[in-house]
């Protein structure tokens, strides 16, 4: 059984450095690829619609069958931006090198908000763009269901976004209720598609396994709830365009209140979602972009928090069967039947616990905070061996162990 245990973490394709480091030289760009379309009328053509497009990028030479999938989005407050700019472009290239299959999107932007900020006006923008992000996932699963022609895994898709892209990738994931939708624009919804809108590829799920969120922000933070899906950020605490904390977003005189990545993370620590927050301190909104491109010290801080995160999701704590602790700690009663207490000393700042089965799968578990220990539930986590990782408020693995369902 351990065994077993030990090479389930080391799946065969996280072998060799994939994921974790730029194990290829060079990649591909297919470009201008038709997605989806919409509606988007302008002063010209109140009728008129937007043809969407996406460049897939894909780590040259690979030939594994089945690859996560990376969807960016570009920031520029829903009014400019582009799918080329140097940020999504840098973050394409550097993923497809570790092995993923990174997609840059178009979506529909709101010029209006320049001219006639409102808070209806802007909560439009981010369903819209939203939209057209779930129409890039369901492409892709429809894809891989009938030509496969970019080796995806579609049951491993994450996506992302810098800014209005973050905004985008964070309501793709966490605005799943028709409830959820901000009463300015409610009346409107039905008309627009609902939730899942109406860009194309109908038929397939637009769901994702994870949120990449650089500088963006949620309409509500209690969107997220309980069993949904991972989520990592960095974000400035001095950003004065999206919010670090709860506050009103004031570009275009919206005056919009949002959660940023400073009031999503505590929360999803207190739903019990997986999650990892890095704060750029002193830092104002995207410092990793710079007017020439990208900037190298914050681009670089982006690329290894990010691939960290994603790491553990797709292989599994890289520890595997050993245990390792920072803290000293106290398992009982194990092997056990309804509840364990896992416990420890002194003051480390602990965050959050995940429980893995011995094939290297997160297990949905509730688990209560007490102190300085996690109580778990068993609820439905079958009988045999599985391995319980610690975390800080960073994401950081502090601690790692077995524990034996009866």
């Amino acid at each position: 059984m351990l065994l077993v245990g030990s090479l389930a973490f080391g799946q065969v394709d996280c072998a060799n450095g994939r994921y974790n480091s730029e194990i290829f030289t060079n990649f591909t760009i297919e470009q201008d690829i038709k997605y989806g379309e919409n509606i988007q009328p302008t002063l010209t053509d109140p009728n008129g619609t937007q043809e969407l497009f996406l460049d897939v990028y894909q780590p040259f030479e690979d030939t594994l069958q089945k690859r996560p999938l990376i969807i960016w989005a570009f920031g520029g407050a829903f009014v400019f931006g582009s799918r080329t700019s140097a940020d999504i472009v840098r973050l394409s290239g550097t993923f497809a090198k570790m092995g993923y299959v990174c997609a840059a999107i178009d979506y529909r932007l709101t010029t209006d908000l320049a001219l006639n900020g409102s808070e209806r006006l802007a909560t439009m923008a981010v369903l819209k763009a939203t939209h057209d992000m779930r129409a890039a996932v369901r492409f892709f699963r429809q894809n891989a269901a009938m030509l496969n022609e970019y080796n995806i895994d579609p049951d491993r898709i994450y996506v992302g976004g810098v800014s209005a892209g973050g905004l985008a990738a964070l309501h793709l994931a966490y605005l799943d209720e028709l409830s959820e939708i901000p009463a300015s624009i409610a009346a409107d919804t039905a008309g627009l598609g609902g939730i899942e809108g109406l860009s194309g590829n109908p038929g397939y799920s637009s769901e994702v396994s994870g949120v990449i969120n650089l500088c963006g922000a949620l309409g509500d933070k209690k969107m997220m709830q309980a069993g949904d899906v991972p989520l990592v950020s960095l974000h400035g605490d001095e950003d004065g365009t999206v919010p670090y904390g709860s506050d009103i977003v004031t570009l275009f005189n919206i005056n919009l209140p949002v959660d940023g990545s400073g009031a999503i993370h505590p929360w999803a620590d207190t739903v019990g979602v997986r999650n990892a927050l890095y704060t750029f301190v002193g830092a104002g909104h995207t410092p990793f972009v710079g007017f020439s491109g990208v900037v190298p010290t914050y681009m670089d801080t982006v690329v290894t928090f990010v691939k960290d995160f994603l790491h553990e999701e797709l292989c599994g704590p890289s520890t595997a069967i050993d245990d390792f602790q920072a803290l000293d700690m106290q398992v009982y009663p194990n092997p056990f039947d309804r509840q364990v207490r896992i416990q420890w000393d002194g003051s480390v700042g602990v965050s959050n616990l995940e429980v893995y089965d011995i094939s290297g799968r997160k297990q949905a578990i509730q688990v209560e905070r007490e102190g300085n220990s996690f109580l778990l539930h068993r609820g439905d986590l079958l009988a045999g061996l599985h391995f319980y990782v610690i975390r800080d408020q960073k994401g950081r693995q502090i601690a790692q162990g077995k524990i034996m369902a009866r």
